[in-house]
């Protein structure tokens, strides 16, 4: 009887514990037992993961965005240097002067300002001239073939003349000797020396008129220098063999007129693709003695590669007699 009790209490209580594995009880008591918190009997049991959920996904690179795109832009091309396109190269520089002869090719030693043309090529731009490395006293560029200059004095022998423009120096050759010959010891004829007087835009003998104003530049003789951009003459009055007229040449210059005791007019042009200063910028070569008048007036003209109409006097020198 006692073992039919036992069977049936057996029966029974596995009949209880069935449901509860049925509906996952052995997962709450699994879950309570890792929280370490009892379960309370009856109660609903919510179960709780420490990872991430399944619909969470953690990228170790930066987020990415639909539709964007990654191409960079090309960069923007440096626009050109200052006279030159894109199908062009840059313009070559200017080739060097060369000098091809001299008239004439001596004079004596105490011939001061003896007059010596020199032919050549490449004569624009014309920045100095020299014998035997010192200064001509003045010099002219007639044309880009001719220059006139004057020589300064020198010790007796034979001297190089060179020619310096935006593309150098010219090379020293045979064609460009000049010989100082002292006359004392040779037959050479001698030449009076003549007397070389510079005259500051600033001289009163100058007759201004017009809108003519200074300029200070310590490139010009004396540091200044007188221009005019509009209506200006200046008259000068002088006794002498000859006269220069020195001033400033550049990019903004344009055009003068020159009248020589009413003779002319004559265009000169002050133009020059750079900056240069104590240029002798119109000569009247050889005169006759005696009084003499030279007018210079601004001119509305311009060479076609300016960018101005600017006119300028610097110095005047008169060789062999004085302004009146």
């Amino acid at each position: 009887m006692r073992r039919v009790m036992f069977v049936v209490l057996l029966l029974t209580a596995v009949a209880l514990l069935l449901p509860l594995f049925a509906a996952g009880g052995c997962q709450d008591l699994t879950t309570t037992a890792a929280s370490g918190e009892p379960a309370s009997a009856g109660s609903d049991q919510t179960t709780t993961t420490t990872g991430m959920p399944e619909s969470t996904s953690t990228l170790s690179g930066p987020p990415t965005t639909a539709a964007t795109s990654t191409t960079e832009k090309p960069a923007t091309p440096s626009p050109p240097p200052q006279g030159q396109t894109p199908n062009n190269p840059p313009p070559a520089p200017p080739a060097p002067p060369v000098v091809t002869g001299l008239t004439p090719t001596s004079c004596a030693i105490d011939a001061q300002g003896a007059q010596v043309v020199i032919t050549g090529t490449g004569f624009t731009g014309v920045s100095g001239v020299t014998f035997g490395g010192a200064p001509a006293m003045d010099f002219h560029a007639d044309s880009a073939t001719q220059i006139t200059a004057h020589a300064p004095v020198h010790g007796p022998g034979t001297v190089n003349v060179r020619v310096t423009t935006p593309g150098g120096t010219s090379q020293n050759t045979a064609a460009d000797d000049f010989t100082y010959v002292d006359s004392s010891q040779t037959s050479f004829p001698p030449m009076i020396a003549t007397v070389i007087n510079h005259y500051e835009e600033s001289d009163p003998h100058l007759s201004w008129t017009g809108a003519w104003f200074p300029v200070q530049n310590a490139n010009d003789s004396g540091g200044y220098v007188m221009r005019a951009t509009q209506p200006a003459s200046v008259t000068i009055r002088f006794s002498g063999e000859r006269v220069s007229l020195i001033g400033e040449m550049h990019e903004y210059a344009g055009w003068a007129t020159v009248t020589l005791d009413n003779h002319g007019p004559v265009n000169i042009d002050f133009y020059s693709p750079g900056p240069l200063y104590k240029q002798v910028i119109w000569e009247s070569g050889s005169l006759s003695p005696g009084d003499h008048v030279v007018t210079m007036e601004w001119s509305a003209n311009q060479n076609p590669a300016s960018q101005g109409t600017t006119i300028s006097l610097d110095l005047v020198a008169v060789f062999g007699g004085t302004l009146q």
